[in-house]
């Protein structure tokens, strides 16, 4: 429900790498997207230039967010193959994301979208799921959240764009081959109800308050507090982590979603370019982002789910005024906070394309 730092140096644990698709028999080589240095040396300057004005190159994000995002610690790229061989292929890391340079542009929101987004806002990644106050503690969330939201270290295929020579010669020409896309995979849950026990979390103490300056000063600007759900209030951190998980499917309905509807709409249409670049190009044109930025600019989008918690939206409103007891019981709060149906009032008022974009 808050906003937490993981280190991105922690090790973690990778999910196997998909295979690479077998080449059928064709009249030619199958081409991928290359990276920048590729592109000098086969098209030029002058596109490798306009790729980047589109925001080819990605940038490396280090924030991260525990209560709704737990970062990866690296990110997939499109990988060029000049002769690719079906025997080592794979899909790329997610630990060769090329970084941002610092002032590069952002793609622009256009006014007639690519793609369109799906009726029914489509599967989520991830469903919160309650859990007893036990088993939400085993799960090591950070110390002041009721409800997480994250996915971690992880290989997933990106959408590709390949292309098939189906002619030579002279009137040489090429055609897209389709792709595929899918979403990140991640977990969500939150705390039950349980009008019996309580659970000790950590809140934050604000030294601009003349009630709480002293306490914060004495705390270091931190104080524990009893945390009592009640069945409304499960309800509530219920529809608050379901944002969490809206605002993913939303980030990739707009961007990864987005580009293999493009990818696949030239393939269906058998659409002929004079060369492998000419496709990218055309491409790249249309979704308004180089393929080698794809998988950067879904991060990015994925990353601004967090606004919910630095906003504040996803932040409970004490259910009693904040008392602290400097004699026996300085930096704990001596009322417990029961969060209940209007402890979230900010929940279900924000939808994604408010965030995500």
């Amino acid at each position: 429900m808050r906003m937490f730092v993981r280190r991105q140096d922690q090790p973690h644990e990778r999910a196997s790498s998909r295979s690479a698709p077998s080449h059928a028999a064709s009249c030619g080589p199958v081409h991928y997207s290359a990276p920048l240095l590729h592109l000098q040396r086969t098209i030029g300057n002058r596109a490798v230039h306009r790729m980047l004005e589109t925001g080819a190159v990605a940038h490396d994000t280090r924030a991260t967010h525990a209560a709704a995002v737990l970062r990866l610690n690296g990110r997939p790229t499109v990988q060029r193959q000049p002769d690719p061989d079906p025997r080592t292929l794979k899909t790329p890391s997610l630990e060769t994301i090329p970084k941002k340079e610092e002032g590069g542009e952002k793609p622009s929101t256009s006014v007639n979208a690519p793609c369109k987004l799906p009726s029914d806002g489509g599967a989520l990644p991830c469903t919160p799921k309650g859990l007893s106050i036990d088993e939400f503690l085993k799960k090591g969330p950070p110390s002041n959240a009721l409800g997480v939201t994250r996915y971690g270290p992880q290989d997933f295929p990106p959408p590709e764009l390949v292309t098939k020579e189906i002619r030579t010669g002279k009137d040489k020409a090429f055609v897209i081959q389709k792709t595929k896309a899918v979403q990140i995979s991640c977990e969500s849950f939150f705390v039950k109800a349980d009008d019996m026990k309580t659970m000790s979390r950590t809140s934050t103490l604000d030294p601009n308050d003349p009630k709480q300056r002293e306490g914060a000063e004495q705390c270091h600007g931190q104080y524990a507090e009893d945390v009592r759900i009640l069945p409304g209030g499960e309800k509530r951190l219920a529809a608050a982590e379901q944002e969490h998980g809206q605002d993913y499917r939303y980030a990739f309905d707009i961007s990864l979603g987005c580009y293999a509807d493009v990818v696949n709409d030239f393939a269906k249409k058998k659409t002929k370019f004079p060369s492998h670049e000419a496709a990218v190009d055309a491409v790249t044109k249309r979704v308004g982002l180089a393929p080698d930025a794809w998988v950067q600019r879904y991060m990015d989008l994925l990353d601004k789910s967090k606004l919910r918690d630095t906003n504040g939206w996803h932040t409970a409103v004490k259910s009693v005024p904040l008392q602290l007891d400097p004699q026996a019981h300085p930096c704990h709060s001596s009322f417990p906070n029961e969060i209940g149906r209007r402890s979230y009032p900010e929940v279900g008022k924000h939808p994604s394309s408010e965030i995500i974009t």
